[in-house]
Parts: C-alpha cells; sequence; structure tokens
C-alpha cells in the first residue's frame, strides 16, 4: 500500500507530522474523491466561510492499495488508509464523483464498490456529501467538461499557486483536486443564493 501526499510548498509523505487542520471555526474543508479500487484520489481545500470567494488548496493525494491484492483486500486497506485521512482532516463537505457507466458495467459495479467505502467513511465521519461527475468537475476548472486529464492538472496547478508540484503526483490525485474544487465553487454559489448546487 502507498499513500502519497502533496502540501502546498513541500512534497511529503503523508504522516503524523501532516499540519493539523486549522482550528479556525469558520474554516470549511471541502474534499474530494476520485473513487477507485486500484488507485484512488483525494483532494482537499480550505475556505474561509467569512470569505468564501478565497480558496487554499490543502494538499492532494492518492490511496495505492496492493495490486495483486484480492478485490475485498484492496477495500479493506481503501477503507483503513481513507478512515486515516479523514481523520486527520476532518472534512465538512466530500465530493465524491458519480458512476458514468461507460465502457464495462462490471467496471462500474467495481467502481461502486469503491464508492461505497467512500460514502461510508465520509458518513461516519460527518460529513455532508455531495456527488458529481468528472464532466463537471472538468467544467469547473477548465471551462470544457471534455478536458484531458493533464489540461485539468495543469490548470489547477496554475489557478491555485502550486508551483508544478502537482505534476509530480498521478493524475487521479489531481482528479480529486478537481472535485474539491468543484465542491467549492458550489459552496459560493451556494452561499450567494441560499441552495445546494451540487
Amino acid at each position: 500500500m502507498q499513500l502519497q501526499a502533496l502540501l502546498v510548498g513541500q512534497l511529503d509523505c503523508f504522516d503524523e507530522k501532516m499540519a493539523k487542520r486549522s482550528r479556525n471555526l469558520s474554516t470549511v474543508t471541502i474534499f474530494g474523491v476520485d473513487p477507485g479500487t486500484r488507485r484512488l484520489g483525494f483532494g482537499w481545500i480550505e475556505v474561509d466561510a467569512r470569505s468564501p470567494e478565497t480558496v487554499i488548496a490543502r494538499g492532494c493525494g492518492v490511496i495505492e492499495p496492493d495490486p495483486k491484492g484480492a478485490l475485498a483486500s484492496r477495500l479493506a486497506s481503501i477503507l483503513s488508509e481513507l478512515q486515516m485521512v479523514f481523520a486527520e482532516r476532518q472534512p465538512d463537505r466530500v465530493v465524491v464523483e458519480k458512476v458514468f457507466l461507460g465502457k464495462s458495467v462490471t467496471s462500474a459495479f467495481i467502481l461502486g464498490e469503491s464508492r461505497g467505502v467512500v460514502l461510508a467513511v465520509a458518513a461516519s465521519h460527518g460529513a455532508e456529501i455531495f456527488e458529481t461527475s468528472a464532466k463537471t468537475a472538468k467544467k469547473s476548472v477548465t471551462g470544457r467538461g471534455n478536458a484531458e486529464k493533464t489540461e485539468v492538472r495543469l490548470i489547477l496547478d496554475r489557478v491555485l499557486g502550486l508551483g508544478g508540484e502537482l505534476e509530480t503526483l498521478p493524475l487521479d490525485a489531481s482528479d480529486g483536486l478537481a472535485l474539491a474544487y468543484q465542491g467549492w465553487r458550489d459552496y459560493v454559489l451556494e452561499r450567494r443564493t441560499g441552495e445546494v448546487q451540487i
């Protein structure tokens, strides 16, 4: 199992030395999760509820279970690592990618099992849960729902001022961060209109 994480301004492995979440009561932490059974991508941002237009990227990473392990074993590994991440980051909102019935129904079912783990962990930590499509998240970042993952990563890196550090992690990590970014945009819109958009 491998867990990688990107912290703003430094590249490091996720461990107990990671900076704790801000204890500012007005801070809202929004987590994005790109489910998968071989690699799960995640990212989180923080916003000040008093000034929600300002966003701070706090990090992103991937959880990679043993690729040779059985599906049940990989799901158990994801569960364990995700619980640790959630305990550390304490997200208020979690945005999870919806299942897309693309090339294979079997793949969609397996992805659904990973999503189930994510939803259960998020609910057990008391987070508000939202679901959105990858296409919506891509459009939020690039203006185009059919943008390539590399383009999403490049623009996210620029918009969030990460100095090229996203390129050091798998695309799944920036996919998770894109979902968090979409969650932030919806949060801002919700604050303006008083309605949940996701």
